[in-house]
């Protein structure tokens, strides 16, 4: 099991919690996880975060 995440917050800047995305470890080399999926996962908090405004 491979797993990244990023921290959600609101307006104010306050922990909401995280997104997080898991996977197998033999199916997803860590390298790809973090160039590939932790961007997303860290672009989809921050749009959270800009829709709590």
């Amino acid at each position: 099991m491979r797993s990244t995440a990023a921290p959600t917050f609101d307006a104010n800047g306050e922990l909401l919690g995280a997104t997080n995305v898991s996977t197998n470890a033999a199916r997803v080399e860590l390298e790809t996880l973090l160039r590939d999926y932790l961007p997303v996962l860290q672009r989809k908090s921050y749009q959270i975060r800009s829709l709590l405004h």
